[in-house]
């Protein structure tokens, strides 16, 4: 079993890789690397909001993610016809 660094580690990279979250920054700060952290996830990682995290991270995807996996099904569908 992953240990909880580990598991909020896990979320933070989904949530900024996946999800596009960064860390709240101002304008003359920012240097375009502002990604969350498992020290930023950690703390979220209490009673059922850890195991609603930890399921959203496997389970759920951008609206774009979920378009492109969409479209590269309906391609394979149509070539798989057309053998």
């Amino acid at each position: 079993a992953e240990s909880k660094p580990e598991v909020a580690q896990r979320i933070a990279q989904w949530a900024t890789d996946e999800l596009g979250f960064r860390k709240k920054t101002t304008l003359v700060s920012a240097r375009g690397e502002e990604r969350i952290t498992g020290d930023d996830v950690e703390p979220l990682l209490q009673g059922e909001l850890a195991a609603v995290l930890e399921l959203a991270s496997t389970h759920l995807v951008s609206s774009q993610n979920a378009a492109d996996g969409r479209r590269k099904l309906a391609i394979y569908a149509t070539q798989t016809r057309a053998e």
